[in-house]
């Protein structure tokens, strides 16, 4: 941005410098990048062009301040990227701080749009009044699906707002501080969340009634300051699936107020687990409760030194020319730095990338691969590596090692693991597929295989947990085997006629998911939701259940429990007899 004009912590007014970097170079996945400071604005700031494929970068969330001036009369937001329809492929914002100051009562922090592959990372919105419509707007039509992770609002009216279904939308991480009306408003979106902080004095979540609202909440805490003590902290009148969620100082942690319908209102305090409305289905004898499986937190890895950076470009590759760069990229890759970077364009890569050596990381700077080459994780000097801002939908990953990997804003075409030696997997914001994971643990943070497969994903022997799963058209979103266990917090399938295709597929393995839906806007259907299979035996459920459990109970559960029943029938026959 400094070569356009736009100097941070000089107090001009960089509006125009900053709108005029974004119009030269419109939906290329061009970096807006910020170093650290100030950017004065007076006005909005617009995504050009198709809307698509832009990335704002700061340089940290706390040191990159884009700052509204006080009273500027703006009735509009901030940070503007894009309009409907759903084509805003690979729109980012990350690690930078949108400060809307004094006097801006009608102001958004910023209305956000990406589809299929998009997020917005390390973002504080603020307002220094607390004045201010919504801070983070995801309210555009047909947004989504996209990932929201460590966002911070403070003060505006609302803090966020969910709005308008059609895809879906994943956050992880989120703070609501001081807001006016709501923390989070939400009408007819499929909202799946983790990790939500609340400290306000009014509600913390709406989720409205009519439409098609869904909310998956879990891990949270929500606290109540002054009045809130005769709200509710959440306010339920859709679907609805909350665990794990603590609140304190409100007047109930759950009013469930859905025309009569629906479980019981909740206390404040501790919620274990709560649907809204209706129960889990089984085909088998299970627990009526989530597998509850383990979660762990992305690892995130260090920033190395530019020194460790290396580029194919000093190897005889370049993008853009047609020509294989393969070896190119594999020499950077063994020079021995620890960053090996692609820089912006189209690389050829039609034989076999081997991720070893030194390498820690490989970041495409949003640059794009195509060919039918593979990259293969093979052992290294680091314990984890990663793949991220990667567009490589005709390459395919395969693990061959026990490394962690993480693949992260990308797009790819399959991901398989072999001979069962794969090591802990982590997929955030992810397009493409399908995906074999074979006897390994598994995190998936919003994940979009579009392209049509049977299954999408199979979880062969190991532990399998997705937070936000979107798909479109026919085919089984998930196949469990061999002792498997596959756990599914919020899901949305767009169209499809499956026909005798199962959604979900379990084998002598253990299954759950919570709000997963079903959307057509072509008369598409899913006769079989669930197909499981213990024991020799198969049955089926009849459409697609929105909540399901297919698992035993642990042998030393149900050893425990008959302990009980059998000591109570003891105790009543005592009592009969005296």
């Amino acid at each position: 941005m400094t070569t356009y004009g736009a100097i941070p912590n000089d107090g001009k007014d960089d509006t125009e410098a900053i709108q005029r970097a974004l119009n030269d170079h419109p939906t290329g996945n061009h970096i807006f990048y910020f170093p650290d400071g100030v950017y004065n604005v007076s006005g909005q700031i617009r995504y050009a062009g198709t809307e698509k494929r832009n990335i704002l970068q700061g340089q940290s969330r706390d040191g990159t301040i884009i700052k509204l001036d006080d009273n500027s009369g703006l009735d509009t937001s901030v940070i503007w990227t894009g309009s409907p329809p759903a084509q805003r492929f690979r729109n980012s914002i990350r690690d930078l701080t949108v400060d809307i100051g004094r006097g801006n009562p009608n102001v958004n922090g910023i209305d956000f749009i990406a589809n299929n592959q998009g997020l917005i990372r390390n973002v504080k919105i603020i307002s220094r009044d607390g004045q201010g419509r919504i801070g983070l707007n995801l309210s555009i039509d047909e947004n989504g699906p996209l990932l929201a992770k460590n966002i911070h609002v403070v003060g505006f009216d609302i803090g966020i707002q969910t709005w308008n279904p059609t895809a879906s939308q994943t956050l992880e991480n989120i703070t609501l501080e001081n807001q006016n009306q709501y923390g989070w408003k939400n009408f007819n979106q499929n909202v799946f969340v983790r990790g939500l902080q609340s400290t306000n004095e009014v509600t913390a979540v709406w989720n409205m009634p009519d439409g098609g609202s869904v909310f998956t909440l879990i891990d949270s805490e929500l606290t109540g300051l002054g009045s809130a003590s005769e709200l509710p902290a959440i306010h339920n009148q859709k679907a609805m699936y909350v665990r794990q969620l603590r609140t304190s100082g409100y007047k109930q942690a759950i009013l469930q107020n859905d025309k009569g319908r629906g479980n019981a209102s909740q206390p404040d305090g501790y919620v274990r687990e709560w649907i809204a409305r209706g129960e889990f289905q089984s085909l088998f004898d299970s627990p009526q409760t989530m597998l509850n499986l383990p979660i762990k937190e992305t690892p995130e890895l260090p920033w190395h030194d530019l020194s460790d950076w290396v580029s194919p470009l000093a190897y005889g590759g370049n993008p853009n020319d047609g020509i294989d760069d393969t070896e190119a990229i594999q020499a950077a890759i063994d020079s021995g730095g620890k960053t090996v970077y692609l820089p912006n364009g189209v690389w050829d890569v039609n034989g076999t990338l081997e991720l070893r050596g030194n390498v820690q990381r490989l970041i495409a700077t949003e640059a794009r691969i195509v060919g039918d080459g593979v990259i293969r994780v093979a052992q290294g000097t680091s314990p984890t590596v990663i793949i991220e801002r990667v567009e490589a939908g005709s390459i395919s990953i395969v693990h061959e090692s026990d490394r962690t990997l993480i693949i992260s804003s990308s797009i790819v075409n399959r991901y398989s693991s072999t001979q069962g030696n794969g090591g802990d997997v982590y997929i955030e914001d992810v397009g493409g597929g399908p995906w074999v994971f074979t006897n390994q643990n598994v995190w998936m943070r919003q994940i979009n295989p579009e392209t049509i497969h049977s299954p999408r994903i199979t979880n062969d022997g190991g532990s399998l947990w997705i937070l936000g799963y979107k798909t479109e058209d026919e085919g089984t979103l998930v196949k469990t085997i061999n002792g498997g266990k596959t756990e599914v917090l919020g899901g949305l399938i767009l169209n499809g006629r499956f026909a005798d295709i199962p959604g979900f597929i379990n084998i002598d393995s253990s299954l759950s998911y919570a709000n997963v839906g079903f959307l057509t806007f072509s008369g598409g259907s899913i006769p079989i939701g669930v197909q499981e299979t213990r024991n020799g035996v198969t049955l089926m459920t009849d459409q697609l259940p929105p909540y399901y459990t297919g698992y035993q109970q642990p042998t030393s559960s149900r050893q425990s429990e008959n302990f009980l029943v059998s000591l109570w029938r003891s105790i009543l026959r005592l009592f009969a007899m005296v």
